[in-house]
């Protein structure tokens, strides 16, 4: 049906950087609020389109993947998940938003590094606290 795509999750599962760490259970929380979780580089364009295009509401961590939003229409939402970095806090997918007219959110992560001594938010793996983050989309949800 059309509403298949309403609520999407872009996973990052198969990246070598940004990966939530505790994403299974953030899965397993939001397959029971009805999304669907999308694993873009195993589809074509045209279908990342489309998805897009359809989604409402959408949440992911910070990653190229969000420049789909490109594709999105008004009225929808971004939840864009991000390390907690008061220094570095990259705006890529803000502007995009309000350029669309899409409401965008952040949701600040804590993280671990998986590059030795590296402060660069390119190796933040995140670490998603599953009941902040269940009171944070609440109000989404009803959206």
């Amino acid at each position: 049906t059309n509403d298949d795509y309403q609520r999407i999750y872009v996973s990052r599962e198969d990246s070598n950087t940004r990966k939530i760490l505790n994403e299974d259970a953030l899965i397993v929380f939001l397959k029971e609020h009805n999304f669907k979780i999308i694993i873009l580089s195993k589809l074509d364009l045209l279908s990342q389109i489309k998805i897009f295009k359809k989604a409402k509401l959408i949440v992911g961590y910070h990653g190229a993947g969000l420049a789909n939003l490109v594709f999105s229409k008004s009225p929808a939402r971004l939840i864009e998940i991000h390390p907690n970095t008061i220094d570095d806090v990259r705006q890529h997918f803000k502007i995009i938003s309000k350029h669309k007219n899409i409401e965008h959110s952040f949701f600040f992560v804590d993280y671990k590094s998986n590059k030795e001594n590296s402060d660069n938010l390119t190796y933040f793996d995140g670490i998603v606290d599953i009941d902040r983050f269940r009171k944070f989309i609440k109000i989404f949800l009803d959206f």
